[in-house]
């Protein structure tokens, strides 16, 4: 039995949920081992990151917030954790 099956076996007794976050762990790996970021150079990293946030810029992914000052004091904000409701 190889690997990939044992892993299929292990992981089809757990739960839906659980097994999507299997799911979600592996294209997790997938990406990181696409972007291969361990054996680039700094320059290169940089460059990637560039390319980043301006995909990021581009996409207008904040658009939607009206006063960024406020939206991050919202999300910095201190929360009850969760089972911490004390």
């Amino acid at each position: 039995m190889n690997t990939a099956e044992k892993i299929f076996r292990n992981v089809e007794q757990f739960p839906d949920v659980i097994q999507a976050e299997v799911l979600d762990f592996v294209l997790f790996l997938q990406q990181k081992n696409r972007l291969n970021v361990t054996t680039l150079s700094s320059d290169e990293r940089r460059n990637k990151l560039r390319e980043v946030m301006i995909h990021l810029q581009q996409s207008n992914v904040f658009s939607e917030i009206e006063n960024p000052a406020s939206w991050q004091r919202e999300v910095r904000a201190d929360r009850t954790l969760p089972g911490r409701e004390c």
